[in-house]
């Protein structure tokens, strides 16, 4: 019953009034203590769980949005819709406004969706579950199959406030792998189409958390080796907080995978070198594919910035690569700080 309060603090109003609540998907993924120096407890369906008196970013809308009377009837568009454009859609929707959400793939759910069909999923199909159900009962219109392009944002931004949550794309520029010319990041795997068949793929393992191990579990669809390479002591060692450490370990025993732990790699010119961390051994090798996980930036539709651009605010990975987490918790923020504005 704890988790489902945390999930909902209103649960029991909501049920007494014959509402829906917000139900717990049993994911672990923000309802554990992560630093007992500050154990703050959340929720990933649920992000303004612990963060109740945290400010809003209120002055930042009023410099930037037209006056709020034209808010309050104006259509709100969000490209994208990875878990921050879903969670932003859905609590504005929730609130009365219009709303309209576009999709560049056939289906919603972006990222979210694509790791919810890998054994890794588990946690976030049921996240991605709730989120497809609270769309179809709000007053959203999606438009799936439907790829924004530079030249439709200014039109879509004079209509109302325009949020881009288009996620990240892959960048070797602060990365050790960089000039390498078999590499590829996680993010662009993605939103591709699987590579050709390889002999060998590296995946290079800088977050240690689900999206790692789904790199490792596609890799192994379309590899005959897969050697995952972490400078951590262990193989995806940010799930052990969550308790998914061992199950994505023995999915990844079972397809074959190698773990190469204390070790890190870069890039030498068309080689790649292969070191242990408290050993001077080194290993140089050629051609085979490297994923890295993490490596990544903005996949910026538009530069925001000026009086032209001033109804156009980025969310989610479009911003900053960050966890699942806390895109969720930065679209809640942003979405109750825009009814707080309209409200004033």
């Amino acid at each position: 019953m704890t988790r489902a309060l945390i999930a909902d603090a209103n649960l029991i109003k909501k049920v007494q009034a014959g509402e829906d609540p917000i139900g717990c998907v049993l994911c672990n993924q923000a309802c554990l203590v992560e630093d007992v120096s500050n154990p703050i407890i959340s929720c990933q369906l649920n992000p303004d769980a612990g963060y109740e008196l945290e400010p809003t970013p209120k002055g930042f809308f009023q410099t930037r949005l037209k006056p709020t009377r034209l808010i309050k009837n104006s259509i709100v568009s969000i490209v994208g819709s990875g878990p921050a454009g879903m969670e932003l859609a859905v609590s504005l929707a929730e609130a009365g406004f219009e709303v309209e959400l576009f999709e560049k793939d056939r289906e919603l759910g972006g990222a979210l969706r694509r790791i919810s069909n890998a054994g890794v999923g588990g946690v976030w199909c049921r996240s991605l579950t709730h989120y497809l159900a609270r769309i179809e009962n709000g007053r959203i219109k999606t438009f799936t199959d439907n790829e924004v392009l530079p030249d439709d944002i200014a039109q879509m931004a004079e209509r109302g406030p325009l949020f881009l949550a288009t996620g990240s794309v892959g960048s070797s520029c602060h990365s050790t792998m960089s000039g390498y010319h078999n590499w590829i990041s996680s993010s662009d795997l993605l939103k591709s189409p699987l590579p050709a068949h390889q002999e060998r793929v590296y995946v290079l393992d800088n977050k240690g958390d689900h999206e790692s191990a789904w790199a490792v579990e596609t890799a192994a669809c379309f590899s005959d080796e897969v050697v995952l390479v972490t400078a951590d002591p262990s193989p995806f060692s940010r799930l052990h907080k969550t308790g998914d450490l061992m199950p994505a370990i023995s999915r990844a025993r079972s397809l074959g995978v190698k773990f190469l732990t204390f070790t890190e790699m870069r890039a030498k010119g068309d080689s790649v070198e292969i070191s242990k961390r408290f050993s001077p051994q080194r290993e140089l090798v050629q051609d085979h594919m490297v994923i890295e996980v993490g490596a990544r930036e903005s996949s910026r539709l538009i530069e925001v910035d000026g009086n032209q651009t001033r109804q156009i605010f980025e969310i989610g990975d479009c911003f900053a690569p960050r966890t699942i987490q806390d895109a969720i918790r930065e679209a809640r923020c942003y979405s109750r700080a825009l009814l707080e504005l309209v409200a004033t």
